[in-house]
């Protein structure tokens, strides 16, 4: 799924206007059909719904979802935030059908704003076109609504959130947002968690050939994309030698878990076959929890010398505990010199990666790293916002072509070609220890089976998400655990599959 920008945001609605064709005041009713469907379908209310429009197509789309919203059975109050300015001929023309209902509030301060507190507040002020602050009595009523504690819903963005940009302003701060079509950029960045809410897309109908055509760096993994473009069958006479070897190095004293669960996770991706490279003194942990696991031990009780030659593996992660001591660095750069293919690297992998500034260049073309955000920080020494911490992952990976996989919600995964994919799964549950260590094991699975680097970022990171999700399913946020969703990625897997 693509993420569009302001301008093509608009040429999307422009183009289905001309191509279906359509009016623009019929897609307008189409689109806050749909927006009216998804809030009464997921949104609790039992009190009235107020809605506040502005002067252009948002505050149509406003006074449009309040008539039909009237017309579900929901008491409903319009309001018209003015400051004299003229509205747009579809904000007039669904302004007027709203009037002959129940007449619009025209709003210049907030005295005669009554909401009660089972309410529910729809914002429908600015859209995704916004590129300056907020002033006047549309700032005034933006600050009175975020005091209330009411349920909040904003129309396709919150006002004041530029899509594209970061803005000076305020914005509105919703429970959820109904987005249209696509997500938009902003609305993904942890930076605007407190704006957006829970995202929840309602289809409007734009034109499949523009969406198609239309280019952009920026992408969203749904279902759709993995099942159709991502995900492979194993063939019906595949055997463990044609599922690919799998390699995984870990761990150290008190940290020989992390090996463990990337091990598991490796095996339960579909990885023919797995070895794991660990500390000498791990081999009897590792072997009785996993006994499918073929071993190779360091000759001290930390990693210090990997001798094993990489070509015979088709998957080789690295780092989740392998902690910092300065035989396991010397281990670390020999290996990344002596690469041949693209490997995973995380955690310890990737700190003394950061903490030494010629050891970026050695990173094999086309591997994959997976910080989690402190870590990315030490990798590029930190950014002002969000927006840029996006530029320096973009930056990192075409400088040394390499895939990032920055880990958190709405996961970001950066190509060398400059290319970002926003994923759709998991869930705050999952910010716990050893998540990320599940993580590298199913990349190295899925690298060993055969799957690209750029698949790999993908699926990897879709499989974990879900799988996640499927846990918590049966958990909470606060009692969801790495093992959990190790326990689940054969129901995520299920999950993708075609019947």
């Amino acid at each position: 799924m693509k993420i569009l920008n302001a301008q093509q945001t608009k040429e999307a609605d422009q183009y289905t206007i001309d191509h279906e064709p359509i009016s623009s005041i019929n897609l307008m009713e189409r689109a806050s059909n749909a927006f009216a469907q998804v809030f009464h379908d997921q949104i609790k209310c039992t009190g009235k719904v107020h809605i506040f429009c502005g002067t252009g197509n948002n505050g149509g789309d406003g006074f449009a979802v309040g008539r039909i919203l009237h017309h579900f059975g929901y008491k409903v109050q319009c309001y018209l935030v003015n400051s004299f300015s003229c509205l747009s001929d579809d904000c007039i023309e669904n302004q007027t059908k709203m009037d002959q209902i129940q007449e619009v509030d025209i709003l210049e301060g907030i005295g005669t704003i009554d909401i009660k507190a089972k309410d529910v507040i729809i914002d429908a002020i600015f859209g995704s076109g916004l590129d300056r602050a907020i002033s006047g009595i549309h700032k005034t009523v933006i600050e009175y609504l975020n005091q209330l504690n009411n349920t909040k819903v904003a129309l396709d963005t919150p006002s004041g959130l530029a899509i594209d940009k970061p803005l000076d302003s305020i914005i509105f701060k919703a429970d959820y947002t109904i987005s249209f079509q696509l997500p938009k950029l902003a609305q993904l960045l942890p930076q605007h968690e407190k704006f957006v809410g829970k995202l929840i897309l309602a289809d409007i109908g734009l034109h499949p050939s523009y969406l198609k055509e239309v280019k952009t760096n920026y992408h969203y993994l749904d279902d759709y994309f993995i099942k159709k473009a991502i995900y492979k069958r194993k063939p019906l006479f595949s055997h463990k030698g044609t599922n690919g070897h799998g390699l995984i190095i870990a761990g150290s004293q008190g940290k020989i878990g992390a090996a463990q669960l990337a091990i598991k996770a490796c095996i339960k991706s579909g990885s023919g076959l797995v070895s794991g490279f660990i500390p000498k003194f791990g081999h009897d942990i590792i072997q009785s929890q996993s006994p499918e696991t073929m071993l190779h031990l360091d000759a001290k009780d930390y990693i210090s010398n990997i001798y094993l030659d990489l070509s015979h593996y088709q998957g080789v992660g690295v780092g989740p505990g392998i902690d910092q001591r300065p035989e396991t660095i010397k281990a670390f750069i020999n290996l990344l010199r002596n690469a041949k293919q693209p490997i995973v690297i995380d955690a310890d992998g990737i700190n003394i990666i950061a903490n030494d500034a010629v050891m970026h260049r050695f990173i094999p073309k086309n591997s994959i790293l997976s910080p989690h955000p402190g870590e990315f920080k030490r990798l590029v020494k930190g950014w002002k916002d969000e927006y840029e911490r996006l530029e320096k992952q973009k930056d990192y990976a075409f400088k040394y072509q390499c895939y990032i996989i920055l880990k958190g919600r709405n996961t970001s995964i950066s190509t060398p070609e400059g290319h970002v994919y926003f994923n759709s799964t998991g869930n705050p549950g999952m910010a716990s220890a050893g998540s990320g260590d599940v993580l590298t094991g199913i990349l190295t699975g899925l690298l060993a089976q055969g799957y690209n680097p750029l698949e790999s970022s993908l699926l990897g990171t879709f499989i974990h998400g879900r799988a996640g999700d499927l846990a918590l399913a049966k958990e909470s946020y606060e009692s969801l655990i790495a093992s959990d969703i190790i326990n689940h990625l054969g129901q995520a897997f299920k999950s993708i599959q075609d019947e």
